[in-house]
C-alpha cells in the first residue's frame, strides 16, 4: 500500500505543509466541544489529531495504513483520550 511505503517519511512534509495543516485542524477544532466524541478518518501519523484532541471528550483516529497508525500511536501517547486504530473494513 502506498501509504505504508511513505509512513516513515510522511512527517517530513510538515516542513512544507505545517501552516496549512494547523490552520485546517484549527478550523475543525472550533466546532468541537469537550462533550464531543470525534471520529477522525485518514488520520495519517496524527498531525491534525494533536490539535483536535485537547478540545474533545474522546477521539478515535483511524487510517487504512497500519504503518501510519503505528506512527500515530507513538506520537499520540500523551493524549489519553485518543485511540489511534486501523479500521475494520470489507471490500
Amino acid at each position: 500500500m502506498f501509504w505504508d511505503n511513505v509512513a516513515g517519511i510522511y512527517d517530513l512534509y510538515q516542513i512544507i505543509n505545517r501552516k496549512a495543516n494547523d490552520h485546517a485542524a484549527s478550523i475543525c477544532a472550533e466546532y468541537i466541544t469537550n462533550e464531543d466524541n470525534v471520529l477522525e478518518c485518514a488520520c495519517g501519523t496524527g498531525i491534525m489529531t494533536r490539535i483536535i484532541a485537547p478540545k474533545c471528550k474522546t477521539q478515535t483516529a483511524t487510517d487504512f495504513s497500519e504503518k501510519m497508525i503505528h506512527k500515530a500511536q507513538g506520537k499520540l501517547k500523551k493524549y489519553k483520550k485518543v485511540e489511534p486504530k486501523e479500521p475494520c473494513a470489507w471490500h
